[in-house]
């Protein structure tokens, strides 16, 4: 190697970096980035830094370049660069002010040219500083003692930071093993020139990268053979072994204007997306992965470039970024562009000098410049790859990838259904109506109805009720020029079409009667568009019918809105036009039947006037065909609340309806039954109308019709028949029962399939349920079709055909029993139960959510009354295990289901296998209940004695009889205890007690009152006088029951002085026979113990 003088060094390598910069300068801004040029700008940078390394044999010499001569150009720049071209102490920045480098550390006091040594200051300060000033203000605010400047880039002092950064790259690089030495000293020189390490490590420096190289040397974890560094002890492994898992981004880039590094680190939880905010790179991994992804994915392989395509709201952002997350992983940078204003060459200089293979993301490209979309595809390399996002509404190539909403719809729905138990907690916090519940919705049956959506932003929205959002909603529109009323009237419009939507001509129609204009109509439209609250091209309609629905609700809600009338003008003019079906009339005003605006007679002359009451009713009577009269009788039957005149109309035309009655089909028997059912309601007045159609009905001809249905018609024409048997008169029941074709119903049960189930069980319900011995040959005869049917799926089969073993057989729970069950009901009855398969049953019930835990149980006590055996091999065969993972976090608060489920389970004696359950969750308990009293009474005593209740209400008399009894048993003094604590509550009940809810209570006022006759009377005098008497006077009108109960109440306040007193002797003296009902029966049960 020749020797050259360092004098002759830094002179031809001056002169020829400042020809390098001459052509850089004059490079044109369209070339590929990492040209010749590029490359020579970027070595010499390294060499003019002072920081060439040359390598003679074995040894890596290092020459500091500490040259005393004034500042290099290049050195200047990179000061500069890094300092973000921002004044150290004032925070000016260029072209405003002059800027300068200058010394921290002046050469006089010892310091060097290094770049941890050089600031960018503005002019003024250089001139007004003194090397000892400016060096303590430096130091004060690596300190932070003072502030940094705004706008200034970080500091660098830490030379065991940027040790370890520059082993983490050695370790990216070391991945191939062995690497020539030159491109291993410029690949980290241009990163460490060009990038900005991540916030957890300060820049790599000229210097660490020479003093890192030779520690690592000395360490032996490099080693330089004949020109090639290798990495003798996998730096690769051992370095990651004390890394986080996924390793950290070394290097940003330097600013490129308008463009913004995009960052994986930090990923949200799934609240964010199911809230509906617009998701981002911190919910890539999160978010289902649409297919378009893998599409994605391949086409940038082949092509270095993707267009992603779609309507709003349809996953396009998203998938997008998580493309760009898949090849982030590989090594790849990801850009964002934020700055579309700035002029295109700017942007695109911005990304020409990238020293590491990136990914560029355009987002809403349909509002971009279209020439830089153009130019940036055209840059696409192997190493600069393009995802282009854009709406479906602008012309794309034909390679374009268009996002398939309703696949998309179906990921999704997959997806939530998949990872049930992660999501279901946050969707109950946004809608507290999902759950597994009794009386929720099921996460299963909210994502059924979101699949009928078109984007998945529709999805999520009825996925999490976002419906239940449509106050703040329609405050919002409110604010935006009374775009609250467009809403109302697509949501009115989608209602009326029966969820299909409004063209652009309906609403053109519709918007005047608002009082507003075309011009209003557009930028109203275009606002709900952006929002995401209405969605469509040529037809237009909101989220989900649900959502329709609700913004009715909520804008009519409102009388004092000054657009109150106008709504109602629009709605009232709409439900007239010969384009709305009358069925969507009827969805309509039932919809708003019961809304706070239109209560009682509140709704008269509102949406419904006499003028176009009399338009539609002219309508429904024209109504030829089964579909229309169908839809006529729904009509007329919502139009009974809302027009005082209507029965009188009805009345009129009573044998224009008994003719279409007699006329029905499958398409009208619903709409007939439903109105026929509302006109015998005893508050309707409306009796006369029935008895006068029936006298033109024929029961021969209604018969005959039944004989001829199929099984696809059953369920309708039962559903008719059933309305006609409740509002006809005995006379015309009989004519019709004789009449009745069993034989035919017998031979269509031989042909019932799985899917009839409902229907058979309604057939029996309507048509039979008056014929005992011929409804139970019926059932018999379908048993066997019935348990097959049972076995393939228990939980909805039983769901199904319930009906049938609580009236035909006679096993209706509860109150709904009014007598036991005949020899006959019970020998049909085993035959069932005993046909079943016990470990199918035991299946069902051990794999069941929350929410059907009620089936399980009542399936489970049906068998348990009529075959215990039969129940007991089945609670036997029972996976508690798998009950264990559904009950958890159930105990400390029992819900409902929970609690009919134990009651089922306890079979034996001694209440098993419920018990044992219990008992090995008994730490988990928490308030008691009186089915834990009933089943592990000694767990509730300990609790009672400990200081809990145990809450009593009259209302489940035999579950607060069996708890107490269960509790005196072991202690009767607690069983007074808690009638003690209950006081209040009890007189709660007893003044509220209406007809429905008497059953079985005189049992148990007779032994709260034995049990402690000193807390019954405390009790009597705690009853509300004037709710009693209110409540009362019902009971005493009503059943056998609610009598007794009052009745009882007499017997045991005879003695009593209270307020209720005058109340009870005034009833005695107006109902004496109903107050002193049956006295030897209630003498009887007075004397209970």
């Amino acid at each position: 190697m020749p020797v050259v003088s360092r004098t002759e060094v830094c002179f031809y390598v001056n002169s020829f970096f400042k020809l390098t910069l001459v052509l850089y300068s004059l490079r044109q801004p369209w070339a590929q980035p990492m040209n010749k040029i590029d490359k020579i700008y970027q070595y010499f940078l390294l060499l003019d830094s002072g920081i060439d390394f040359l390598y003679n044999g074995e040894t890596l010499l290092g020459i500091n370049g500490e040259v005393d001569m004034s500042i290099s150009s290049s050195l200047r720049f990179h000061v500069l660069e890094r300092d973000n071209f921002t004044c150290w102490c004032c925070g000016a920045r260029s072209p405003q002010t002059e800027l300068q480098v200058d010394h921290i550390i002046s050469r006089a006091e010892g310091g060097t040219d290094s770049l941890n040594n050089l600031a960018t200051l503005c002019q003024k300060c250089n001139r007004g500083k003194s090397d000892k000033h400016f060096g303590n203000y430096i130091r004060r605010i690596i300190t932070g003692e003072l502030p940094r400047p705004q706008g200034r880039s970080k500091l660098y002092p830490t030379i065991d930071y940027q040790l370890d950064a520059l082993r983490q790259l050695i370790a990216q690089i070391s991945l191939r093993k062995e690497i020539p030495f030159n491109n291993f000293v410029r690949a980290i020189q241009i990163s460490s020139l060009r990038n900005e390490i991540n916030s957890m490590y300060e820049p790599l420096t000229f210097a660490t990268v020479k003093e890192g190289i030779d520690e690592l040397i000395a360490t032996g974890e490099l080693a330089i053979e004949n020109g090639k560094v290798t990495f003798p002890f996998n730096i690769s492994s051992s370095t990651h072994e004390a890394l986080p898992k996924h390793i950290r981004l070394l290097y940003t880039y330097a600013e490129a204007q308008g463009w913004e590094h995009v960052k994986y680190e930090s990923q949200h939880g799934l609240g964010v997306a199911l809230a509906g905010r617009q998701l981002g790179p911190a919910d890539v991994e999160v978010c289902p992965q649409l297919p378009e992804v893998t599409t994605v994915l391949q086409q940038l392989a082949v092509t270095s470039s993707a267009i992603i395509m779609g309507k709003s709201g349809c996953g396009k952002t998203i998938s997008a970024f998580q493309a760009a997350y898949a090849m982030h992983k590989q090594g790849w940078e990801v850009l964002h562009l934020v700055d579309p204003h700035r002029p295109v060459d700017e942007l695109i200089d911005g990304i020409s000098r990238l020293p590491r293979r990136t990914v560029l993301i355009l987002d809403n490209a349909q509002s971009l410049d279209q020439s830089l979309i153009r130019r940036l595809l055209d840059r696409a390399t192997e190493s600069l790859a393009v995802i282009v996002v854009s709406t479906d509404d602008v012309v794309h190539p034909r390679d374009a990838i268009s996002i398939a909403n309703s696949r998309a719809v179906a990921t999704l729905a997959k997806a939530t259904l998949s990872r049930k138990k992660e999501m279901l907690p946050i969707i109950q916090k946004l809608d507290p109506s999902i759950g597994e519940g009794f009386f929720d919705v099921s996460l299963e049956r909210r994502v059924e109805e979101a699949t009928t959506c078109e984007t998945p932003w529709q999805f999520n929205f009825v996925l999490t009720g976002g419906e239940l959002r449509t106050k703040d909603i329609l405050a919002y529109m409110r604010e935006s020029n009374r775009v609250d009323l467009l809403l109302a009237t697509i949501a009115a419009g989608q209602i009326v079409t029966l969820d299909e939507g409004v063209s652009g001509s309906w609403l053109e129609q519709a918007v005047p009667l608002l009082g507003k204009d075309k011009h209003w109509l557009e930028q109203s439209l275009r606002i709900l568009q952006e929002r995401r609250v209405a969605f469509g091209e040529s037809y237009y309609r909101c989220s989900h019918l649900r959502f329709s629905v609700y913004v009715l609700r909520v804008m009519c809600a409102d009388r004092s809105d000054i657009e109150w009338n106008h709504l109602l003008t629009m709605l009232g003019e709409i439900i007239t036009w010969e384009s709305t079906p009358l069925r969507g009339i009827s969805w309509l005003l039932n919809e708003l039947r019961f809304a706070d605006a239109f209560v009682y007679q509140e709704k008269y002359n509102t949406i419904v006037t006499s003028s176009n009451w009399q338009q539609i009713l002219d309508r429904c009577w024209k109504a030829n065909s089964g579909k229309d009269r169908g839809d006529a009788a729904f009509v007329l039957d919502a139009l009974i609340d809302w027009n005082s005149n209507h029965i009188q109309a009805i009345t009129d035309n009573a044998s224009l309806l008994a003719h279409w009655i007699e006329d029905a089909d499958n398409n009208s028997s619903y709409g007939l039954g439903t109105l026929l059912n509302n006109l015998s309601q005893d508050y309707r007045h409306a009796r006369h109308i029935t008895e006068t159609m029936y006298k033109c009905i024929d029961p021969y001809v209604m018969a005959s019709k039944l004989s001829r249905v199929k099984w696809s018609e059953v369920a309708a024409w039962s559903y008719l028949i059933g309305r006609m048997r409740v509002t006809s008169s005995r006379e015309w029941r009989e004519q019709f029962d004789q009449a009745v074709d069993f034989t035919f119903i017998e031979s269509l049960i031989d042909t019932m399939a799985a899917s009839d189930v409902y229907a058979f069980n309604s057939l029996l319900k309507n048509i039979g349920g008056y014929h005992l011995e011929k409804d139970l040959n019926l059932f018999e005869r379908a048993i066997p079709k019935l348990v097959n049917t049972l076995h393939d799926n228990v939980i909805e089969t039983y769901r199904e055909f319930h009906d049938s073993i609580w009236f035909v057989l006679g096993y209706a729970p509860g109150f709904l029993r009014r007598k036991m069950p005949s020899a006959a009901q019970r020998r049909v009855a085993k035959k069932l139960a005993n046909a079943l398969q016990p470990q199918i049953i035991a299946k069902a019930i051990s794999y069941a959510p929350q929410r059907d835990w009620d089936v399980c149980a009542e399936l489970l006590s049906f068998i348990k009354e009529v075959a215990p055996k039969q129940a007991t091999k089945i609670a036997n065969s029972i996976n508690f295990a798998q009950l264990d993972e559904t009950a958890q976090r159930l105990w400390e608060h029992c819900p409902r289901e929970l609690l009919q489920l134990i009651l089922s389970l306890s079979i034996l004696p001694d209440h098993d296998p419920a018990k044992s359950w219990i008992m090995r969750h008994s730490d988990e308990l928490g308030e008691n209940n009186s089915v834990l009293a009933i089943v592990t009474p000694q767990i509730v005593v300990e609790k009672l004695r400990a200081g809990y209740n145990l809450p009593l209400t009259l209302f489940y008399p035999e579950l607060s009889i069996l708890a107490l009894h269960a509790i005196a048993a072991i202690d009767n003094s607690l069983a007074v205890s808690i009638i003690e604590q209950n006081i209040s509550k009890i007189a709660q009940d007893l003044a509220g007690f209406q007809p429905h809810n008497c059953k079985g209570v005189a049992t148990l006022i007779v032994y709260l009152h034995n049990l402690s006759p000193t807390a019954f009377t405390t009790i009597i005098k705690e009853i509300n006088p004037a709710e009693a008497e209110k409540n009362w006077i019902l009971c005493l009108k009503g059943n056998t029951e609610s009598k007794k109960a009052i009745a009882m109440i007499f017997v045991f306040s005879q003695l009593v002085e209270a307020p209720i007193t005058e109340v009870i002797n005034r009833l005695k003296i107006k109902y004496p026979s109903a107050s002193t009902y049956q006295s030897a029966e209630v003498e009887q049960l007075s004397m209970i113990d």
